[in-house]
């Protein structure tokens, strides 16, 4: 209990100093832009200069498609190995608009599967699966806050299964299934974005459903939940405190390194528990077309399951943007 608090302690500190910090280094910038508009008396919202930027677009669809490939082979090698065969397939793809009014929405879809094939295997396992809808809509406060109402939705599209062997003989049991579980979250708070590299939105009502099948749920135990749904139940309500966002750096000129982050402390149970979602994605690009990818992904949510899920993904394939 005491290891949990100080890593809610830890993150909720981290998080403050990265919002001080993000105030701090676009204070001035604010006041340039502020000067701007006052010396040319443009009767428009800020956010037409600012997605003027965009050569007067007001709507704007961006993204990538990839596809990964690793492969492994071993014959006759006398230090032993298991040959092996992977693939991952994901696009990420961005559709924004904005309008003079100050009126912003943003939608992002992510999609990425993936499946690895091991000599030796009776089954074969996935590497990937997430779907993931995200839409946000901002009116305008000032140069960079607006008000803000957002949904995210997210599932899995292939039943999931623990692998066991029992009797010499490899077996599974399946425990998900395309929604179930899926978790639907809406909240109206604050949005800042300075530029498409950085965004963060704070939503102090938010609320947070996940649903499952209630075949997963009708033979556990009195007392205990499936993936946070009660027994006989097929979905749970939460009502909380959401902080999500996303930035991107570029270290160098042929590596980016993008970062998702969600933060959520639910007002109806234990609200000092912190649940999160960090992705971290760092890409080196060969060329135009070929890239090698590190995909990082840590889920903690105690409401589910109350340990640290951590997922790494690393390969090289073709990478198409737009």
């Amino acid at each position: 209990m005491a290891q949990s608090h100080t890593l809610n302690n830890t993150i909720l500190f981290s998080l403050l100093f990265v919002l001080l910090s993000v105030t701090l280094v676009n204070a001035q910038e604010e006041e340039e832009i502020e000067e701007t508009v006052e010396e040319l008396e443009l009767d428009v919202p800020f956010d037409a200069i600012i997605e003027s930027t965009l050569k007067g677009k007001r709507t704007k669809f961006y993204g990538e498609t990839r596809l990964n490939l690793n492969q492994i082979s071993f014959s006759n090698w006398i230090s032993g190995g298991a040959s092996s065969l992977s693939g991952l397939f994901g696009v990420d793809y961005h559709a924004d608009y904005s309008d003079r009014n100050g009126l912003v929405w943003n939608s992002n879809f992510i999609l990425s599967v993936g499946a690895s094939s091991i000599a030796g295997t009776k089954y074969n396992r996935k590497a990937d699966d997430r779907l993931q809808i995200e839409s946000l809509v901002g009116k305008q406060i000032n140069p960079f806050w607006k008000f803000s109402g957002d949904v995210k939705f997210r599932t899995q599209l292939f039943p999931g299964y623990r692998f066991f062997t029992e009797n010499g003989e490899e077996k599974r049991t399946r425990t998900t299934q395309f929604f179930a579980p899926a978790q639907l979250q809406s909240g109206v708070g604050f949005y800042y974005k300075k530029t498409e590299e950085f965004w963060i939105n704070l939503s102090p009502m938010t609320a947070r459903v996940i649903y499952v099948a209630k075949k997963f749920t009708r033979d556990i135990p009195d007392g205990t939940s499936y993936l946070g749904v009660d027994k006989g139940q097929n979905s749970k309500f939460f009502l909380g405190f959401s902080v999500n966002g996303y930035y991107k750096v570029q270290p160098m000129d042929n590596v980016t390194v993008e970062n998702r982050f969600n933060f959520y402390s639910n007002y109806l149970n234990n609200f000092k528990n912190i649940d999160f979602e960090i992705n971290t994605i760092v890409r080196l690009k060969v060329n135009e077309i070929i890239s090698s990818t590190i995909d990082l992904h840590a889920i903690y949510d105690d409401d589910v399951l109350q340990k640290l899920q951590f997922k790494e993904l690393f390969g090289m394939g073709i990478l198409i943007e737009i």
